[in-house]
This record gives C-alpha cells, sequence and structure tokens, in this order.
C-alpha cells in the first residue's frame, strides 16, 4: 500500500469505474431478486416497470415508455434499457475533455479520447485502438483465470497445508511459552522483568508468524471459485464494454498475476518452529541481564524463522 498522487484535480481527474458498478449492480439485483422496481412515471399505485432509459434518468412501465417518448420526436430515439435505480453512461468519459475514450495509451497506461491523442502530453507515446488493449488484457486476464479455477486442488491443498501450519503454530509457540514459563521462575524475582520480555518477544513473534500465515490463508481463499478475488475476476469478465473493462482489467490482472505466481512459487509465510526459544539455564546470576534465546535474540529477524540474528555473537553465552 502507498499514497497516491490525484494532482490539483483530486478525484475529478480520474475515470468513473462503470465496470465496478454495474458488478455491484448485478449483485444487489441478485440479491433483490423479489423486489420489484417501480415506474417512476405512473400515477400512484404505479405498474411494475419494464424499462429503464438513461437520457431520461427513469424506469417506464410499456404505456408510460410509450407516453414520454412519442413517436417522431427526439425523444423517440432514446434507447431502451432494462430497468434499474442506478443510471450511469454508457461508456467511459475523459475526464479532461469530457470526449468518450478510444485509445490507450501504453506508455501511460491510461485510456485517453481523441483530443488527448493529438496534445503534446502523449508525444511519441506508444497508442493503441481501446478494441486491441481491450482484446490483449481480456486475453490475459482469461488466461490467469482459467490457470487458477484448473488448479483449485491446488489451491485448497495449499490452504489446508497453511492452517495445519497455523494450528501447529499454536501448539509450538504456547509450548515454548510454558517451558520458558516454568525455567524463569525458578530463577526468582531477579528474572522476572527478563520473563516478562522473553515471553512478549515469543508472542510478538507468534502473532506475527500467524498475521502472516492468515493472510497467506486469505490471500489462498480468494483464488477459491466464486468468492474473492476470483470472483471478482469472473465478473468483470463479463463486461463488454471495451474501454471499462480495460480500465477495470488493467490493475485486476496485475492482481491475478501476482496471485498466480503465489500459486506457482507457493511455500508457507512463516516457519511454525519454535526450537530457536530454549533457553540455557545454566548461565551464572551475573548473566542474568543478557539471558537470551539459545538461537537468536528477540530480533524481529527471528520472526521469519531464520536461524541467524546479526546480534546473536554479543548475546548469547554456552
Amino acid at each position: 500500500q502507498g499514497d497516491v498522487e490525484l494532482g490539483e484535480r483530486g478525484l475529478a481527474g480520474l475515470f468513473r469505474n462503470l465496470t465496478l458498478e454495474r458488478v455491484v449492480e448485478r449483485y444487489r439485483q441478485s440479491v433483490s431478486v423479489g423486489g420489484a422496481i417501480l415506474c417512476q412515471l405512473c400515477k400512484p399505485p404505479p405498474l411494475e416497470a419494464t424499462k429503464g432509459c438513461t437520457q431520461c434518468r427513469a424506469t417506464f412501465c410499456n404505456e408510460c415508455f410509450k407516453l414520454f417518448h412519442p413517436w417522431g420526436t427526439q425523444k423517440a430515439q432514446h434507447e431502451p434499457t432494462l430497468p434499474t435505480l442506478s443510471f450511469r453512461p454508457k461508456g467511459l468519459m475523459c475526464p479532461d475533455h469530457k470526449e468518450e475514450v478510444t485509445h490507450y495509451c501504453k506508455t501511460c497506461q491510461r485510456l485517453v479520447c481523441q483530443l488527448c491523442r493529438v496534445r503534446r502530453t502523449h508525444g511519441g507515446h506508444k497508442i493503441t485502438p481501446v478494441l486491441s488493449a481491450y482484446q490483449a488484457l481480456k486475453d490475459k486476464l482469461t488466461k490467469s483465470v482459467t490457470y487458477i479455477l484448473g488448479n483449485q486442488d491446488t489451491v485448497q491443498t495449499q490452504i489446508c497445508e497453511l492452517e495445519e501450519a497455523a494450528r501447529h503454530t499454536e501448539v509450538s509457540g504456547q509450548q515454548a511459552k510454558e517451558e520458558v514459563s516454568q525455567l524463569v521462575r525458578g530463577l526468582g524475582a531477579v528474572l522476572e522483568e527478563k520473563r516478562v520480555s522473553l515471553l512478549q518477544a515469543i508472542e510478538e513473534c507468534q502473532q506475527e508468524r500467524l498475521a502472516r500465515l492468515s493472510a497467506q490463508i486469505q490471500e489462498h481463499r480468494s483464488l477459491l471459485d466464486g468468492s474473492g478475488l476470483v470472483g471478482y475476476a469472473q465478473e468483470v469478465l463479463k463486461e463488454t464494454d471495451q474501454p471499462c473493462f480495460v480500465q477495470a482489467a488493467k490493475q485486476l490482472h496485475n492482481r491475478i498475476s501476482r496471485a498466480t505466481e503465489a500459486l506457482q512459487t507457493f511455500r508457507p509465510a512463516a516457519s511454525s518452529s519454535f526450537r530457536h526459544c530454549q533457553l540455557d539455564v545454566g548461565r551464572e546470576m551475573k548473566l542474568l541481564t543478557e539471558l537470551n534465546f539459545l538461537q537468536g535474540c528477540g530480533h524481529r529477524g527471528l520472526c521469519s524463522g531464520a536461524p541467524q540474528c546479526p546480534r546473536r555473537p554479543s548475546a548469547t553465552r554456552s
């Protein structure tokens, strides 16, 4: 994650994500099948709407649509749509020139209109028709989604392995904490402060590992059919509006590509072993203030399972 500079125009300089809006609209319609959309022009009680008009931004029954779009008038040219409560433009418009986007600048990775093409801002840039960008991105996204859907067994197997690693991390971490507590309690009051710090180091290490494993589990769950990232990608692939698809698929394909790479190069994000948390209780009392784990020293690096620690030579005694 990171900050994004929006420039002087702020959000006004960004394209609307019409593809995401349509995905949300399809979802809303799927969960509210029983809720009919009513005609907005009928006299009470209104009839159920059968058509929508983007230009009029209203829903109509058959009779009202004919009444408000009389034959031979300009309104008769309005193209009816399915009834909806959310009207949006048919295509993406350039936020700079209010023209429909027709091309894609590969150099800037941005949709552009005809006026954008002739500006010096895109001089010497590689610009392609939006149809070419649409087809290229759709082919790449389809291939990636097909690969993930074809490896659902692998995804599920890796999730099971991660869940087992998380369970083992819970058990191993708890055992390590209990062993440390038992040894430190025997050293008396002098060791009390040290005991707290050691347990805190184990706890932080355990929680950090569990957080990594949990995040990895969630990431893999999003690859299961019909959920998370893959589910969204499947919805985006239904998009037929080329500029809208290019806008949504660009970033989505990057996320899908990273997920595919993670699937192909899988390994748990953290080790479940806590062997580095053993204590040497044979140290003299004068060394109690330097007491630390046999491997590592509570440094954040130990949470990756790495056996080496940059402070180990000065913090460990044998």
